[in-house]
């Protein structure tokens, strides 16, 4: 029985044919490849000339493609066993490759490193103790915010003062365009500022005074860096005369709980307040003392906006329910619709996915 199986087995072995050599016909290498796992510089800038050390491309110095990150790139000159490149002004890091006669042949990495680099003839040495929230340019310098409490060490006498906020020009060094008092007090700090359009200035955060005057988290300011204020009459709980009047803020506005993340100028000499807030308020003065204010209280969520006065524009918020989550950050797109982004899925019980652009409602 084995024998004859292997009788039958060796018989229709016979048959069997053989198929074609799957690698027959392919090119052979061409040889070609880097010795090095390193490019001189390894690190370079849009402009300069790099070198490659590469073997066996003799035979093929006029067909050589030669790319960084995909990205083709000039050959200044090839020998035996370098290649020199020119970086091109459009390119980001990436591995370099050589390709020759339809063979692909891959070499080390160059980084690129950008043309930004940092000015060292700017005028800052010590710069800001405390951080930066915000950064307008005005009258051919910038209005700096943030939480900051010093400048250039030039707070160090009592009569100077650089908190919450400061002008620097544009030399990066401190000037007297705008001046700002005491700035905020007690660690307030401002998030954001917007320039009107009839040239004062509007300023967002958490601060409760403003050289010495109370506000709650929003003030003006005029143009030249100076609190804008108003002369009221007021009740005087006392018998000095004097007290029947005080010097307040002229933005009789603000808000309670959360501070505003941004405020924009918009149209008509308006500004929008975005943040996680709840509550608006203004002051009722004729029941007011110099010690004691009478708020009145609005719920406005989210983003309001409000007059020149600091006086709110109820036809934007109306029956406003806000996000249903927090906002982390704001854009003005034009003169008044403004996009919200952050961590909500709805936006007044309409379905937003973290984005929504909010707009005066029309009537």
């Amino acid at each position: 029985m084995t024998l004859v199986s292997l009788l039958g087995f060796s018989a229709c072995s016979k048959d069997i044919a053989l198929g074609t050599d799957p690698y027959a016909g392919g090119k052979e290498s061409l040889g070609i490849g880097f010795y090095t796992n390193y490019a001189n510089p390894e690190i370079a800038k849009p402009g300069e000339l790099v070198d490659f050390y590469v073997k066996g491309i003799k035979p093929y110095l006029g067909k050589i493609n030669f790319s960084v990150n995909d990205t083709k790139v000039e050959v200044i000159t090839a020998k035996d066993s370098l290649v020199t490149i020119k970086v091109p002004a459009e390119i980001s890091s990436g591995n370099a490759k050589i390709e020759v006669d339809g063979q692909v042949f891959y070499g080390p990495r160059l980084d690129i490193e950008g043309n930004a680099s940092l000015d060292e003839n700017y005028g800052m040495v010590n710069g800001f103790r405390f951080s930066v929230s915000d950064i307008l340019p005005n009258a051919g310098g910038y209005i700096v915010t943030g939480s900051f409490i010093n400048f250039e060490n030039e707070a160090v006498d009592k009569k100077v003062f650089r908190n919450g906020i400061h002008f620097i020009d544009a030399n990066g060094k401190s000037a007297t365009t705008m001046t700002f008092g005491e700035g905020t007090s007690g660690g307030g700090s401002i998030n954001s500022v917007t320039k009107m359009t009839d040239g004062k200035f509007v300023i967002g955060g958490p601060f409760g005074t403003f050289n010495k005057r109370r506000v709650n988290n929003i003030a003006k300011l005029n143009t030249d860096g100076k609190l804008d204020t108003m002369i009221v009459d007021v009740v005087n709980t006392t018998d000095n005369p004097r007290n029947s009047r005080d010097t307040v803020s002229a933005f009789n506005g603000g808000i309670l709980g959360n501070a505003p993340l941004k405020v924009f100028a918009v149209s008509d000499n308006m500004v929008v307040a975005v943040g996680n807030f709840k509550d608006y308020y203004k002051i009722d003065y004729t029941y007011s003392s110099r010690d004691n204010r009478r708020y009145l209280l609005t719920e406005a969520k989210n983003v309001i906006r409000m007059k020149a006065d600091g006086s709110l524009d109820s036809t934007f918020a109306f029956k406003n329910q806000g996000a249903n989550g927090n906002i982390m950050d704001a854009a003005l797109i034009d003169n008044d619709r403004v996009v919200i982004v952050g961590a909500f899925t709805s936006y007044n019980g309409k379905a937003v996915p973290g984005i929504a652009c909010i707009k005066k409602m029309e009537h």
